[in-house]
């Protein structure tokens, strides 16, 4: 029962620790974008090993796969509107 009543808590503490984790790794990306030479083709690289990570990472039938795709695609248009 104490499992149950504290599901929501963790639930609560892994969105937490997830948008940390989110506005770090922008912050990182946009500035690894605006300190290198071409701006463009750096936004490109990172974004598109991103997704490479997720094809070798996530299982073609993984149902949440194309909605962390998805979340990759946001990352990068966050990270572009960040310059």
């Amino acid at each position: 029962m104490a499992e149950v009543r504290n599901q929501p808590e963790a639930v609560d503490e892994l969105r937490q620790e997830l948008a940390a984790h989110r506005a770090v790794l922008a912050s990182l990306a946009t500035q690894l974008i605006l300190n290198a030479d071409n701006k463009h083709s750096m936004l490109e690289q990172v974004f598109t090993e991103a997704l490479d990570n997720v094809e070798r990472a996530v299982e073609h039938d993984d149902p949440h796969r194309e909605a962390i795709i998805a979340r990759v695609h946001d990352m990068a248009d966050l990270v572009q509107h960040g310059e």
